[in-house]
């Protein structure tokens, strides 16, 4: 089905995104997604959110950065929209109670931090509400979560053998000697968001590597552990991927080993990884990971 994604404008704001004097002017329609209106107030809450989390007020940041931040975010939108319309028609979607999990461990941490009080009053300056915020992160774990999904039925449908990948080097990458892609095999072990869960997960996932450097087969055990839906049935294996394709945790591990080498406990959102690079091409990685 042919889908439509107008972009009616790309506004610049030249009032500082000052929350209060935001809410004296009328509200735009910025772009159309399949039938879907972006408002400007959308984006500017996004924008809020997010500098919330980066712990900065907008006040600090300079103009062109706001800008510029503001474009993204607006193009970012149009992306999620536009995932989210494909992901339903893979009949695609994610648990439900597991994103709320993840949602109220986000919202512990940042409380964590200094401590409910300043968190709620920087909530406050910002103008933003409790509800709004735990919004902005449901949203995000729910899109990267469908992402994560999309990737692995992606990988179940292509098949690049590792032969295919030398042949295409040699015929268009001769002389290129940069790294930006690597096949990598992994096991995740995703614990559920409580302090005594994520300390269970990180002890079988360290178990499991010394398993494995013991000898035992990193496949078999990523069949046997992997939480990870995409990959642990293959063994843990993702297949080629590029830089800018995995949360960066992930990809900065992954791209720093040697083919036949395996990470030490990599910690990202997802879970626990214990991450091997099978092969290193120009562009590409290929791994496989255990996701406890």
């Amino acid at each position: 089905m042919m889908r439509r994604c107008v972009l009616m404008m790309m506004v610049v704001l030249m009032f500082g995104f000052d929350v209060q004097a935001r809410s004296q002017l009328a509200d735009k329609i910025i772009a159309v997604v399949d039938d879907e209106i972006i408002l400007q107030s959308d984006i500017e809450r996004t924008m809020q959110q997010e500098l919330m989390t980066k712990g900065v007020s907008a006040r600090d940041v300079p103009e062109a950065q706001l800008v510029e931040m503001f474009n993204q975010i607006l193009e970012n939108e149009v992306q999620d929209k536009l995932l989210l319309v494909r992901a339903e028609e893979d009949s695609i979607d994610v648990d439900a109670e597991y994103i709320e999990e993840l949602v109220r461990l986000r919202m512990r941490q940042f409380k964590d931090q200094n401590g409910p009080e300043a968190f709620n009053a920087e909530l406050e300056r910002m103008g933003l509400t409790d509800r709004l915020f735990r919004d902005y992160l449901r949203q995000n774990f729910r899109r990267d979560a469908i992402r994560q999904q999309m990737h692995g039925m992606l990988k179940q449908r292509v098949n690049v053998s590792p032969r295919d990948v030398a042949e295409f080097q040699k015929k268009y990458l001769a002389g290129e000697s940069e790294i930006d892609a690597v096949s990598i095999s992994h096991i995740v072990i995703t614990p559920k968001p409580t302090g005594d869960k994520v300390k269970k997960a990180r002890k079988q996932a360290e178990e499991l590597m010394v398993r494995i450097k013991a000898g035992e087969d990193f496949a078999e055990l990523a069949r046997e552990y992997s939480e990870d839906p995409g990959s642990g049935s293959q063994g843990g294996d993702l297949g080629f991927f590029s830089r800018g394709t995995m949360v960066p945790e992930f990809e900065e591990a992954a791209f720093a080993l040697k083919p036949g080498e395996m990470s030490d406990l990599v910690q990202t959102k997802y879970g626990f990884h214990i991450i091997r690079t099978d092969e290193l091409a120009a562009d590409q990685v290929r791994a496989r990971h255990i996701l406890l």
